[in-house]
């Protein structure tokens, strides 16, 4: 394995109640819903500059790197990433899925930022996989857990770096516990 040290934001967006939802759903519809959903959202990542890292269950984890220097560029991006997303899960995939008969979906989103490893694993013979391993990846799955459907989350880590302007829109929120102390959040209003 290969690593190296980076300052990300990662934004965890969870399809909200989809769990449930599929398990109504045949197979061909199950995949025509996934098949909108992630590349959709895929897309809108990608058009902000960040990278989806990977899929997990009913939730796709994107990432922005924070450089050095023009990291104010890097969070706004992030966040009107995470503004779009919502955005289009309501005014185009909810729609579009309607149409097709499915069901509304949803989407809550936890994004904050923290230091990760980004390692390469090299399995000989068949495969190389990057992955990227530290609190920050678990903590947005938790903030994106406290999320309402329709709801941006974000961690203080995060909310502490944005200017005034950012912070004006933003509300507190119930925090989580972490290690005996309460880890502040705060709702984009968007």
């Amino acid at each position: 394995m290969e690593g190296r040290q980076l300052r990300l934001i990662v934004l965890y967006a969870d399809f909200a109640d989809l769990a449930e939802t599929v398990k109504s759903l045949s197979p061909k519809e199950l995949k025509r819903l996934y098949s909108i959903l992630l590349k959709e959202m895929t897309q809108v990542i990608v058009d902000f500059g960040g990278t989806v890292l990977k899929y997990v269950e009913e939730c796709v984890v994107g990432f922005f790197v924070l450089p050095a220097a023009g990291w104010t560029q890097q969070i706004d991006r992030a966040l009107l990433c995470t503004e779009m997303m919502q955005k289009v899960i309501e005014h185009s995939i909810s729609p579009m899925v309607q149409l097709e008969g499915l069901p509304v979906i949803g989407c809550r989103i936890g994004i904050d930022c923290g230091d990760v490893q980004v390692v390469k694993i090299r399995v000989e013979g068949t495969y190389t996989e990057a992955d990227v391993f530290g609190d920050i990846v678990n903590l947005s799955k938790k903030i994106s857990d406290e999320a309402e459907s329709g709801e941006i989350l974000i961690g203080k880590s995060l909310w502490q770096l944005l200017y005034a302007s950012h912070k004006m829109r933003c509300e507190k929120r119930k925090g989580l516990v972490r290690d005996g102390e309460t880890y502040d959040l705060y709702s984009l209003n968007y």
